[in-house]
């Protein structure tokens, strides 16, 4: 089971936190360098007994987008 919390900022920046049952947690960071294009950092912090004989893990990620997002369709509701 994962749990995760995500924050973005004027959809340029965002921050993020994951806590999974497998006593592990991760730190992340995104930044949008173009319209279709995000690069992404993770580190993951292990929780159990091995970290003690192994080390936490750095990751790096570039997303690309292949569609653009759509604003949600806006319906207007007739008032009786």
């Amino acid at each position: 089971l994962d749990i995760n919390v995500q924050a973005t900022y004027n959809n340029l920046v965002s921050l993020g936190l994951s806590y999974r049952t497998a006593k592990m947690m991760v730190a992340m960071v995104n930044f949008r360098i173009t319209k279709h294009f995000k690069l992404c950092y993770a580190y993951d912090i292990d929780m159990t007994p091995l970290k003690n004989v192994s080390s936490n893990s750095h990751e790096i990620m570039l997303i690309f987008h292949l569609f653009q997002e759509k604003a949600p369709v806006k319906i207007d509701a007739p008032r009786f």
